[in-house]
């Protein structure tokens, strides 16, 4: 009995066997490796840390404006301005209203202007920028402010809800009138004064004798100039390109200025002070006359719209890009190009030198930024068409085939 039951236990073993050894060869093969224990106490311990470090919460503040500059001009009745805002949202998931500006009796705004994903509201009697999309944004709005007047005395408060750089540069014309107080800093583009509490107090006083200096000696007009210009181009694979030009222009009175076009280019659209104007030149070069937004103001803002095509892109090659000639003198442009994302890029000459990066510029034609950037600049143009030449060829990092 006892030699049955033993082979009856066994028979199952020995059939259970085959099948076993089946599943072990089916099974995948495992990696495996073979630590101390100190390192397998170590790894526990810094995984019961990571479980016990908090979550990262809500940022300190939705958001802030980094620095707020001021240009204006002083009038008779009050102060022309431009505020520039440089502001960063840090927030994204809820609606935020941040305070800019002061909006009372006296504030009269020019211009607003357009920011993809933000808009502009009156609350609380400021100005508010509101949005909820997190990022960095920049833009310039232009306002009148209204000054009170007694006798010859001018005062103006200019209040904003806050800042971490705040500064406001005036021009004043000195033969008719004349800042008051000790806090301005003469600079040559102009007076530069600080703030006190979140508060520009500009006042002033008209001359007794403006009206007499003025007519015995007439202010001389200044050189017709453009003290900063900046471009874009965007171009797709298919080698299509779209550049936009924008020169801050410095002049007195009603002016003239010519643009010559390069090879290759056709004028899109003409803007002048952010209003598209009726404009059809018959040839690459064309006058346009330009005028500024106020009668008595000594700037103005030429845009152009330029449209082109270079041909497909090869493996490498060459690219050349040039921008317009203008008859006045540029002290100094900027330029952005926006180029396919699968060559690299190398400069090999041209008037435009690189630079790490390039002023933002508000244009009024707006247009999307794909591709590669590079940025390039140049000073003191006279007479000559910047240009900048590059050599391409195609990006094969991580792009091979076996």
């Amino acid at each position: 009995m006892r030699a049955r039951a033993l082979v009856l236990f066994v028979l199952p073993l020995i059939m259970l066997l085959p099948r076993s050894v089946a599943a072990q060869e089916s099974r995948p093969p495992v990696d495996t490796a073979t630590l101390p224990l100190s390192e397998v106490l170590k790894l526990y311990r810094e995984l019961e840390e990571t479980r016990r470090k908090p979550e990262p919460g809500p940022p300190p503040i939705p958001a802030a404006i980094h620095r707020l500059e001021l240009t204006g001009r002083l009038l008779d009745t009050g102060v022309d301005l431009g505020a520039r805002f440089e502001i960063v949202v840090l927030s994204d998931d809820k609606w935020i209203s941040l305070p800019l500006l002061k909006q009372d009796a006296a504030t009269h705004l020019s211009s607003l202007p357009t920011v993809n994903g933000a808009a502009f509201s009156v609350s609380d009697g400021f100005l508010s920028f509101v949005t909820r999309q997190k990022g960095s944004y920049a833009f310039q709005i232009k306002l009148l402010k209204r000054a009170t007047i007694r006798d010859r005395q001018r005062s103006v408060r200019i209040e904003y809800a806050g800042a971490t750089v705040a500064s406001c540069q005036l021009e004043i014309d000195e033969g008719l009138f004349r800042l008051r107080g000790d806090e301005a800093l003469d600079r040559p583009e102009g007076v530069v004064l600080f703030p006190e509490g979140n508060v520009f107090a500009i006042e002033w006083e008209r001359r007794a004798d403006a009206v007499v200096k003025k007519e015995a000696a007439p202010r001389p007009a200044i050189e017709s100039v453009i003290p900063r210009a900046h471009a874009s181009t965007v171009s797709t694979l298919e080698g299509k390109r779209i550049t936009r030009v924008r020169y801050d222009l410095r002049f007195t009175g009603t002016q003239s200025i010519e643009i010559e076009i390069p090879d290759g280019l056709a004028v899109g659209r003409v803007f002048l002070n952010g209003l598209s104007i009726d404009l059809k030149p018959e040839g690459r070069t064309f006058p346009v006359e330009v005028a500024p937004v106020r009668e008595g103001d000594e700037a103005a803002v030429l845009e152009l719209v330029l449209t082109g095509s270079s041909g497909g892109y090869l493996l490498s090659g060459l690219l050349d890009f040039s921008l317009p000639r203008v008859s006045w003198p540029v002290n100094e442009i900027f330029l952005d190009v926006r180029l396919p994302a699968v060559f690299n890029y190398t400069w090999t000459g041209g008037s435009l030198a690189p630079v790490e990066d390039v002023p933002r510029a508000d244009y009024s034609y707006r247009l999307p930024l794909p591709g590669k950037k590079l940025t390039f600049h140049q000073s003191l143009i006279t007479s000559s068409a910047p240009n900048v030449t590059l050599e391409y060829d195609v990006d094969l990092e991580g792009r091979y085939y076996r």
